[in-house]
């Protein structure tokens, strides 16, 4: 992950310190063998991983600019959750504007 994260702020143009929490490890390796894929179907990806992102950090601007240029706007989020009534599901509050 580290080797990602280096690879972004490369693309990015960016430097940012990189922080080490405690937490799930989940699978110990991320890579991606295309062996099989390849024998089976004939394909292999002809795009790198530095390409791709950088592909992606180009839309990311793009679509940051349209919306006005400030990501801050972009980055909020809302908890919605479901309140439930005695013997099941109360859907009075379905119509709520999120």
């Amino acid at each position: 992950m580290n080797q990602m994260a280096e690879l972004v702020f490369k693309i990015g143009g960016k430097t940012l310190p990189i922080k080490h929490i405690p937490g799930p490890e989940g699978v110990r390796g991320r890579n991606s063998d295309n062996t099989l894929i390849k024998e089976v179907l004939g394909w292999a990806p002809s795009t790198s991983l530095e390409e791709g992102l950088g592909y992606t950090h180009a839309w990311i601007k793009t679509q940051i600019a349209e919306f006005g240029g400030d990501a801050s706007t972009l980055t909020t989020s809302k908890i919605c959750t479901q309140k439930m009534a005695e013997g099941g599901c109360d859907m009075t509050h379905a119509q709520e504007t999120q």
